[in-house]
């Protein structure tokens, strides 16, 4: 990876005939100079991911912890890990919108919709530095075994001929460089090989983001819109050439894989991306993060702000990416495991879950690839059956104490041992920059509150420990219609009757903390109340549930 901030966006190496692909100009320091003071207020903000959401929210209903992460993942181009994303979802979902409209505001997005076999063998560029976006996966179906070779090894070598003055010799072409890979399908299982790779994102299906969208597009129908960028894009993208690459170490590293989950080979991958993700957290931190020199090279460090940034993206993608599967086969693996052992055909599964029998196949399908499902293809229709493999409890989402998860005294043993000196006159580097007392976006981050859904036992069903944990709201009281104004904004207190998972996430404000987040949970109360709460206030009641004195 270069140094040089110049090369860093624009690599040399790259041909005109790729680079007239770009998907935006290339800002020069006079068009850059205007924003530079917003720019560097921003880089000392604490709460610079906050802002950044919002402003990806010009453009982007919803969807916070999708743009996020692909704007992470953008911005890994400049580690030395590159990393690569899916979405996932049924057509007309707002794929190729969000990844589009997050990827605008980079200046190195090469946007192809097509590639056929031989071309990534044959370019001879190197794509370090550079974001490779193909609209869609289908686009790139005869050139993925190419394209996992590359996103692994970050070099392809084609052992070929070539005829010169009649004569036929050998000659190898050198395609190097790993670039940042994004794409979208309606697929519902992608190639397994490829999805270990990348990250697999699901879009929000629920009818309240179709409301969410449909504002949105009434409000660009009755205005006059601009397609150019307003001001903070502007701010955004300049900030983006400011950042300086940067080699990252994290301190804890060895500390999360004690707790990382590891009885599937994909999670050695996995850990990697949660690596990958924790430095580019601290990438765009740079001017707030502590920069070390450490065996005679200059180093920044992550810190535990950092990976309680991760850890809020991560959590409710893990087991998709762990697994390589979508959100949806997890819940035809609980109607598996709740069944006692019964049977189910393509058909029965798709009245129980409501998907077409052609999509409940590749699910099962998927399945039965991953070792959770038993296909008897002996007769017809076949019929499917569970292994009783379940899921991994992963152990990284516990509650967590920051300060007590990597104490100080673990911090200096490692900087010791590190050989980390600092120059700047700081005699407190674990509280001023590993473990700040200093309030973030994300509210309370002293305690990394990323349990997972953890049922409530009821009569019907026992609790399982379970990240995709979901159950039919006819098990509980069927809530009122509701008014003008959605329960979920009524503050609702601690007495608590039942927590349910919802079959579907949704944004909106938390009933209990007040908070705009990803909705979970129903709750309802002994006053009949009820209403609907993020993952940390539903993992809080559950608490109360399990410690009620009867």
């Amino acid at each position: 990876m270069t140094n040089s901030k110049e090369d860093d966006e624009k690599p040399t190496e790259i041909p005109a005939s790729i680079t007239s692909f770009l998907m935006n100009d290339i800002l020069f320091p006079g068009l850059m100079e205007p924003y530079m003071q917003q720019v560097n207020e921003k880089l000392g903000d604490p709460n610079l991911l906050e802002w950044v959401t919002e402003v990806l929210s010009n453009r982007i209903v919803g969807e916070d912890l999708n743009k996020l992460t692909l704007f992470l993942i953008a911005l890994s181009y400049k580690t030395d890990d590159p990393q690569g994303v899916i979405f996932t979802g049924p057509p007309a979902i707002g794929k190729s919108h969000l990844a589009r409209n997050v990827l605008r505001l980079f200046p190195n997005v090469i946007n192809l919709t097509r590639i056929t076999r031989a071309v990534l063998d044959r370019l001879e560029v190197n794509f370090n530095n550079y974001i490779l976006y193909i609209s869609e996966l289908g686009g790139q179906e005869q050139a993925t075994p190419t394209m996992r070779v590359m996103l692994s090894e970050g070099e392809l070598r084609l052992a070929t001929t070539t005829m010169e003055n009649g004569k036929i010799l050998p000659k190898v072409i050198e395609t190097t460089g790993k670039p940042v890979y994004v794409t979208t399908t309606t697929q519902m299982i992608v190639e397994r090989q490829l999805a270990s790779r990348t990250w697999m994102l699901n879009l929000d299906v629920t009818k309240e983001q179709t409301q969410h969208i449909h504002r949105y597009q009434a409000r660009k129908a009755a205005s006059v819109n601009k397609d150019e960028y307003n001001q903070d894009e502007m701010v955004l993208r300049c900030l983006l050439y400011e950042l300086e690459p940067h080699k990252i170490l994290i301190p804890y590293a060895e500390k999360l894989s004690e707790i990382f989950p590891f009885g599937e080979i994909q999670a050695r991958r996995d850990f990697l991306r949660l690596l990958a993700l924790i430095k580019c957290v601290t990438l765009i931190f740079q001017k707030q993060r502590a920069l070390v020199e450490s065996n005679s090279e200059k180093v920044l460090l992550a810190n535990l702000t950092d990976l309680a940034y991760a850890l809020k993206l991560v959590k409710p993608i893990l087991f998709t990416t762990l697994y390589a599967l979508p959100r949806k086969a997890f819940e035809v693996l609980d109607v598996f495991i709740d069944s006692n052992g019964a049977e189910y055909t393509a058909k029965d599964m798709a009245r129980e879950v409501r998907l077409s029998q052609s999509r409940i196949r590749r699910i099962m399908n998927g399945l039965v690839d991953r070792a959770f499902l038993y296909k008897d293809d002996s007769r017809k229709p076949h019929k499917y059956s569970w292994t009783e493999k379940k899921l991994e409890e992963p152990c990284i989402l516990q509650t967590h104490d920051l300060k007590d998860f990597f104490t100080r005294e673990e911090f200096e043993y490692w900087f010791d041992s590190n050989k980390c000196t600092y120059s700047e006159a700081c005699s407190d580097i674990y509280g001023t920059y590993i473990h700040p007392c200093t309030p973030y976006a994300l509210g309370k981050v002293h305690t990394i509150e990323n349990k997972l859904k953890t049922t409530v036992k009821t009569e019907k069903k026992p609790a399982r420990l379970c990240i995709n944990e979901t159950h039919d709201l006819t098990e509980t009281k069927t809530p009122p219609k509701l008014p003008e104004r959605t329960a979920g904004h009524t503050p609702i207190d601690e007495k608590v009757k039942a927590v349910v998972a919802l079959k579907g996430t949704h944004v909106d404000r938390c009933a209990r903390c007040q908070k705009i987040e990803v909705l979970h949970w129903q709750i309802e109360t002994f006053k009949g109340e009820w209403g609907h709460v993020c993952n940390d206030c539903g993992g809080l009641f559950q608490d109360i549930l399990r410690n009620r004195v009867p």
